[in-house]
């Protein structure tokens, strides 16, 4: 009697710890699912190799230190032009679903608006506020400044133009295919560019002042609004689509540097600076000013600039001589050929600097032409010069010589690479006061490079060099003392995020199914220790 009391307190001692475990279990996956329900301690952790459905560093950068108030408007229709309103409209999913991200990662900062076309009329009242045109097919990222109550918007259409079979626009490219049943090909997303686009026009209506550039003029410099292959009106409008505003700076007629200039920018100068420009230039630099210089590819008229007087201030030296290749990608020798002064740069001579950044991670490379090598002589003493990218190894650098010009053939006697091609350095001004022991101090920052010529028209508008336009842009944003804004990776189109209503089934699935089947689970187990489980046989 006493051995089936015991077994009995037994059964009932193990019910209870039993039931217990249940339910400490069920409370802890309440708890973490309501944990991972607050924004506040809420982590994403994305397993997927590409990292598809993480924002990039940039864009989590920029949505950090974003201002409240951004509105993303949703105008999305159907695609009236077979074959390609199924392609487009797969564009427009993944564009929401990216927007997704965005409106997550910004914590309360960015709103966004879904106009349905089967509301006609709350669509139109909503496109006339933003002063669009009826037929908007896009998003439009919209912000009204506190202070001055103006409303800045930027439209992201999902067609701009049509070139070459292939449907241009903000979001992406979509490549049409070919209807041919003989060589038929499906239209496709050739590039995904949501993301991008999307920082793009948070930073175009929410930045508060423009920072300016400033343009030293009459010093043979490359034209910043011409046409030829020398000139820089590319690079201007690149910069000027990042926000930058353009001036022009001649001593001579202007007198001293204007006190809102943000950069200063010394593009390719073949003539001499007078003793009180070049004392400008330093006394603006060593102050805390910004600046980005770009040698010329003659090697005469970079010495008879006297631009070398500059940068041996800073501790830098322009060697005399042009960094050449021996043998093109496609591995044709280029002893003797004009095109041996062009070289590629890839991951491996890139260095870890938020300027090259985006080409490391997304493994892009420079195409860089007509270099001279930089050196660093001596460093600042409250700062550092860095080397931002080299020419390959095994790249030589042909010497003009006594008996000629030089003559793209390597000698015995002329140095080998690598060399460094870009540089820039930032200190400190030894002057710059200091009120407390938290106070930001002045930093004066440079840019070098060795090339001005691979961000020249030339360059920036050949398929090739077009690579280096992101290039430009960083440069100066670096200077500028913005490279939180750096480029913005352009994402796989292949990738695939969950539907609205296959989230909404994760989220039944974790709060309440997986809860439910412990309990169940846990019930089972009990009863079937209450039984006493399988019996054994003894002997």
């Amino acid at each position: 009697m006493s051995s089936n009391r015991v077994g009995g307190g037994a059964r009932a001692g193990i019910g209870a710890f039993t039931g217990l475990s249940i339910l400490l279990a069920l409370a802890s996956v309440m708890l973490i699912n309501w944990l991972a329900a607050r924004p506040g301690v809420r982590m994403n952790i994305d397993l997927t190799q590409a990292g598809r459905n993480t924002l990039s560093p940039a864009a989590a950068s920029l949505l950090e230190d974003m201002p409240d108030g951004v509105v993303v408007d949703l105008f999305f229709r159907a695609y009236d032009h077979r074959p390609l309103e199924g392609i487009v409209g797969e564009l427009q999913a993944l564009s929401q679903e990216v927007l997704q991200l965005v409106e997550r990662g910004a914590d309360g900062k960015v709103t966004v608006r879904v106009n349905s076309a089967s509301n006609p009329a709350g669509w139109g009242e909503r496109a006339r506020a933003l002063h669009l045109l009826p037929n908007m097919n896009g998003l439009v990222v919209s912000y009204q400044d506190p202070e001055t109550k103006e409303l800045r918007s930027q439209e992201l259409a999902i067609q701009r133009s049509i070139q070459q079979n292939m449907i241009v626009g903000d979001l992406g490219r979509i490549h049409a295919g070919n209807p041919n049943p003989e060589q038929y090909a499906p239209p496709r997303i050739a590039s995904f560019d949501a993301e991008a686009a999307l920082v793009e026009a948070i930073l175009a209506v929410t930045r508060g002042s423009q920072p300016k550039i400033y343009h030293t003029r009459g010093h043979g410099e490359a034209d910043l609004y011409g046409d030829g292959p020398q000139a820089a009106r590319r690079a201007e409008a690149i910069l000027g689509e990042a926000g930058f505003v353009h001036e022009l700076w001649n001593y001579v007629e202007d007198g001293d540097l204007p006190e809102d200039c943000d950069v200063l920018s010394i593009l390719a100068p073949r003539q001499p600076f007078q003793d009180a420009e070049l004392e400008q230039i330093l006394g603006f630099v060593r102050g805390g000013g910004r600046a980005v210089i770009a040698l010329p590819s003659n090697l005469n008229e970079m010495q008879a600039s006297r631009i070398g007087e500059v940068l041996n201030a800073l501790g830098i030296e322009a060697g005399a001589g042009t960094i050449c290749a021996h043998r093109h990608p496609n591995g044709a020798n280029l002893h003797g050929q004009p095109t041996a002064a062009r070289f590629l740069v890839t991951g491996r001579d890139l260095q870890r600097h938020s300027i090259v950044e985006p080409y490391l991670s997304q493994g892009l490379l420079l195409d860089v032409i007509y270099a001279h090598p930089l050196r660093v002589v001596s460093q600042p003493e409250q700062g550092a010069t860095h080397v931002v990218f080299r020419s390959p190894t095994g790249t030589w650098l042909d010497e003009a010589r006594p008996e000629g010009p030089r003559d793209n053939y390597p000698q015995p006697d002329e140095d080998v690479g690598p060399f460094d091609v870009a540089l820039t350095t930032q200190f400190v001004p030894a002057d710059a006061p200091v009120t407390g022991e938290l106070q930001q101090r002045a930093e004066s920052r440079v840019v070098v490079l060795g090339s001005y010529y691979m961000i020249s028209n030339h360059m920036l508008e050949d398929p090739s060099g077009a690579v280096n336009k992101d290039f430009v842009r960083n440069v100066y944003n670096w200077a500028a003392e913005r490279e939180w804004q750096g480029t913005v990776d352009t994402r796989d189109p292949g990738f695939v995020f969950a539907t609205e209503d296959q989230a909404d089934l994760g989220l039944v699935i974790a709060q309440w199914a997986l809860p439910l089947l412990c309990l169940l689970l846990g019930i089972a187990t009990a009863v079937h220790r209450s039984r006493g489980g399988p019996r054994r046989q003894i002997g």
